[in-house]
């Protein structure tokens, strides 16, 4: 008798049945979906972004590269950031770094994101430097990942009076010569 009075409503047990089992599926279909990590913005994105955040317009696009690899392999959600950052900047048209405290002021969770960008820019590594060059025992891995080393910004402002650190700093007898900004410096 009840079964009658659910067929007679249009459900059967078979529909309940595919129901119950489908259910469950789409939820945890939704979940992992909603897990994977966003790898939606573009490389020159990222590097429009890039150059925003260090005030520059024309950084080299390998490097860039080399930045958004090594951002997203030590954080797998550093792309979707990222692209959350670019499209509230454009979103807000804020127009140059100037600004840019009172629009962290207002999205405080995508300071850090700013900051590892920039980070990156002007040091030439992301992630972590334990200051270790080969992990040992009792000294925990770091986790930097190489960007760049004489294309890192952190040279640009002294790089009139001063050569990029290397085994070979400048060409033969540099330090005879004093540096050209001396008459102005």
């Amino acid at each position: 008798m009840r079964a009658n009075r659910v067929a007679a409503s249009g459900l059967t047990r078979r529909f309940l049945l595919k129901c119950a089992a489908v259910i469950p599926a789409v939820s945890l279909g939704r979940r992992a979906f909603a897990a994977q990590p966003s790898t939606d913005i573009s490389s020159q994105d990222f590097l429009q972004l890039s150059q925003f955040l260090v005030g520059r317009a024309h950084l080299d696009e390998i490097v860039a590269g080399r930045a958004l690899s090594g951002l997203t392999l030590n954080d797998p959600n550093f792309p979707g950031k990222a692209s959350a950052l670019w499209a509230a900047l454009r979103a807000e048209n804020v127009a140059d770094m100037t600004h840019f405290d009172e629009f962290s002021a207002r999205h405080p969770e995508m300071r850090a994101t700013s900051i590892t960008i920039i980070s990156a820019w002007y040091l030439g590594y992301c992630g972590k430097y334990d200051g270790h060059a080969v992990p040992a025992v009792g000294h925990p891995v770091d986790n930097a990942q190489y960007v760049a080393y004489a294309a890192a910004l952190m040279y640009a402002p002294t790089i009139d009076a001063t050569v990029i650190p290397s085994y070979s700093r400048g060409r033969t007898n540099y330090w005879f010569y004093p540096p050209k900004t001396i008459a102005r410096d």
